[in-house]
């Protein structure tokens, strides 16, 4: 496996014996196993069998500190599994003492650290299926302790970083999954679909033990290699606009994107159900990311490799829907990891408010760097190259991102990437799902035709982009034009125009 960054295979056998010390490094996860005193309690509540939710709720609550006995809410599983799950004798006898024994097996199936994506480092690292299932379970059962988990964001801390400026990690306990709706204490909707899709997950595995790897390479890159937007005389790449179809189902053999938060999996514990929530129900071992990475800055991306789809699904947001079981047919690369690559870059969100403040230069350019980043090819890559950019509305819909904008942004930047050294001739094409927008595919193929007939550059149009256009919001807010209106206008038109002249001068 590539070992151009520094990369940990945590499913390789240890050279000896961890000692306890090895995994309480600053650098490292802290695993329930690695506190001796911790590790009993949950062995000893896990010690007879779980016959209902109130049997469960007593076994978590006994190894969690007694605070999170008044705060903790386990009402909405407890109706999940009454009154909507398909089958709560399958559960109680076969799924939930599995998921019991993959936690209790976590010595034996992680015998070395795991080490954390922390920011400003590339970095990556390599678990088995087997050992992912192992700290999901966990995850399941709260045994991350949540005291200790002082680095994690929740919703007792607020702001992007700890009281010593250090970015947080996202949550990983499940506990937000089991809480009931306000007073009535069912199970929402949207946590039902959830709750489907991991009972699911783990039903799978238990059933059939995958054998495959995963690969999680996180990416910072170097301020020395930040472009110069304005002087890159670069042509506009190609796009595939397509208004019908989505990226994980049509996105095969392309890198596809994760419409992320710095956070990663967003709110994938909570009530979240965009984007990239959905995807990380569906492809369940996505969520163990939160275990060990660092929020994302500007200049960084994390992509995910080697993921297996467990689910179908129906609906967006509240009308989200776990569809049924989905038999992934993708095949395995030479190092065990599925052909399937995901990126995580996260874009800004705008409150209502600061709609207008996106198509500053300042926001644009943080976009820019952003995709830019996440576009550049990742060494641990199993797809052939050239591979293909499979995204959409980044940005968009919750976030509040201007669709024409975001496209904009994307072209370009997928445009420079294969300016870098690490790109050689490997440049990115995009295919863009615009979610039947069937007006906006049709208008960003048209404007990325006539940029490229025209032999526009990257250089030109930022120059439109990041300074004419921000004038031109500031200066027409009720009557502005669209952003691809707006750059051949002030572009390929004044270009047409100076050719004319020059014909008539002869």
């Amino acid at each position: 496996m590539p070992t151009g960054c520094p990369h940990t295979s945590v499913h390789d056998e240890p050279e000896s014996t961890l000692l306890d010390a090895d995994w309480l490094e600053n650098n490292n996860v802290t695993l329930p196993s690695s506190d001796r005193s911790r590790w009993f309690s949950i062995r000893a509540a896990f010690s007879n069998p779980i016959l209902s939710i109130a049997d469960f709720e007593r076994a978590v609550l006994s190894y969690n500190q007694a605070k999170y006995a008044r705060k903790w809410d386990f009402s909405g599983l407890s109706h999940f599994i009454s009154e909507l799950a398909e089958d709560s004798a399958h559960i109680f006898d076969y799924v939930l003492p599995g998921i019991i024994r993959l936690a209790l097996s976590l010595p034996q199936k992680i015998k070395r650290p795991i080490p954390l994506l922390r920011h400003a480092r590339s970095s990556a690292i390599t678990l088995s299926q087997m050992q992912i299932a192992c700290l999901l379970a966990n995850a399941f059962l709260c045994t991350y302790d949540p005291l200790n988990d002082v680095n994690r964001a929740s919703s007792e801390k607020f702001g992007d970083t700890d009281e010593n400026g250090e970015p947080l990690y996202p949550s990983i306990t499940f506990e937000p999954l089991f809480a009931g709706n306000g007073r009535s204490g069912m199970c929402d909707p949207v946590m039902a679909a959830k709750l489907r899709g991991i009972f699911h997950y783990f039903d799978t595995v238990l059933k059939t033990e995958p054998i495959g790897l995963l690969t999680f390479h996180r990416v910072c890159l170097d301020p020395d290699d930040f472009p110069d937007w304005s002087h890159l005389d670069i042509e506009i790449v190609g796009v595939d606009a397509r208004p019908s179809g989505n990226i994980e189902d049509h996105g095969t053999n392309m890198i596809q994107l994760d419409f992320a938060n710095k956070f990663i999996g967003g709110g994938v514990l909570n009530y979240g159900a965009v984007q990239e929530e959905i995807r990380f129900i569906i492809n369940t071992e996505l969520i163990v990311t939160r275990l060990f990475t660092q929020s994302l800055s500007d200049n960084e991306c994390l992509h995910m490799i080697g993921s297996q789809r467990y689910s179908d699904y129906t609906g967006y947001g509240h009308t989200f829907e776990w569809g049924g079981p989905h038999n992934d047919l993708i095949p395995l690369d030479d190092y065990g990891r599925r052909k399937t690559h995901i990126l995580a870059i996260d874009a800004l969100y705008f409150s209502f408010r600061m709609i207008p403040r996106q198509f500053e230069s300042i926001m644009t350019e943080r976009e820019l760097l952003k995709a830019y980043t996440g576009f550049l090819p990742s060494e641990f890559s199993p797809l052939p190259q050239p591979a293909l950019i499979a995204t959409g509305n980044w940005g968009c819909g919750a976030f509040n991102g201007d669709p024409q904008l975001k496209s904009v942004i994307q072209l370009l930047a997928a445009s420079a990437a294969r300016s870098h050294p690490r790109s050689a001739a490997r440049s990115p094409s995009l295919v863009y799902f615009t979610f039947g927008d069937v007006g906006l595919a049709s208008g960003l193929t048209s404007f990325v035709d006539i940029l490229r007939m025209h032999k526009i550059t990257v250089g030109q149009v930022f120059a439109i982009l990041g300074q004419q256009y921000a004038k031109h919001v500031e200066e027409e807010k009720e009557d502005r034009m669209g952003v691809f209106s707006f750059i051949l206008r002030n572009l390929v038109i004044e270009m047409e125009d100076e050719t004319e002249q020059e014909d008539n001068g002869k």
